[in-house]
């Protein structure tokens, strides 16, 4: 996969529940040289690292009303 690490992320969570083990890959080229490198994509180090998220929003909505409390 050539992507950003978060599309990355995405992709093996949404293949990682099938039955058949999926492995990943990331095609880099070789500096200088018109070569391709195959590298396995370390899974673990992903699933570690993401997902991110916004601590400075977190909490940001808990002063906003239920407006479903004052349906039956």
């Amino acid at each position: 996969m050539r992507c950003p690490p978060t599309v990355m992320y995405a992709v093996i969570q949404t293949l990682e529940k099938r039955d058949r083990p999926v492995r990943f890959f990331e095609i880099r080229e070789q500096w200088g040289r018109f070569l391709l490198a195959k590298r396995s994509v370390d899974v673990n180090e992903l699933q570690a690292t993401l997902p991110r998220r916004q601590r400075s929003l977190d909490g940001a909505f808990d002063e906003l009303d239920d407006l479903d409390a004052d349906r039956p």
